[in-house]
């Protein structure tokens, strides 16, 4: 299963996951042996992360809920569970499609998934591209003024002021600003990136953004 998933076969990759939870995952396995908890809970993750891959979000969803739930409490407190069931709770949002939901609806259902995930493990390191996926949900639907509360947020989170998140919060707190015609704080948002992120690769593209928006506030 490893094998196909890793060729990029994932319909044979997700045939063999449930043959091998069939046979060895389940309480009376067809082949009458138990596989681990180490493999049963790899494959219920990685089929997940396959059926997700194959654009079958619901799927991926029941697997990884069915996941959640026989894993509540833990099998056992080995940091390895520990790991793949917060990977679990933070990819459950994209099943929504977090951070480039279709609807609306998809976006509150994504947001709240990540908002468990960020309550259950708010020190993980994914807790700040949790956070930056629910600014870029909201900024897909226009939502400005909650993308604005969300990147604003991070940036002062003193958590995550090593996260590689802050370079792209901090470019899409001025986008934010600036859509919301609030021209000094976007100059102010942007300035700050450049002189945080010398290196980025979006460095010169910012340093017009800036222009841009200097021009742009004169007219208006």
């Amino acid at each position: 299963a490893r094998c196909l998933e890793e060729l990029g076969q994932l319909d044979e990759a997700i045939r063999a996951y449930r043959k091998f939870l069939s046979q060895y995952g389940v309480v009376t396995p067809k082949s009458g042996k138990t596989a681990t908890i180490e493999l049963v809970t790899d494959s219920q993750y990685r089929l997940g992360l396959c059926q997700l891959a194959k654009r079958q979000p619901a799927a991926a969803r029941r697997t990884w809920n069915d996941f959640l739930a026989k894993q509540n409490p833990p099998a056992d407190d080995s940091d390895s569970l520990a790991e793949r069931l917060a990977s679990t709770k933070y990819r459950l949002a994209h099943t929504y499609g977090l951070p480039r939901p279709a609807t609306i609806g998809d976006l509150e259902l994504g947001v709240a998934l990540a908002e468990q995930f960020l309550k259950a493990h708010p020190n993980h390191e994914l807790a700040p591209k949790a956070e930056l996926e629910i600014a870029q949900g909201f900024e897909r639907h226009r939502r400005n003024v909650q993308a604005i509360d969300r990147l604003e947020g991070l940036i002062a989170n003193p958590n995550y002021e090593a996260s590689k998140q802050l370079a792209d919060a901090r470019r899409m707190l001025g986008q934010s600003y600036f859509a919301q015609r609030e021209f000094d704080k976007a100059i102010e948002a942007w300035k700050e990136f450049l002189d945080k992120h010398p290196a980025d690769s979006r460095w010169p593209e910012v340093q017009q953004s800036i222009i841009g928006a200097e021009y742009t506030a004169a007219l208006h």
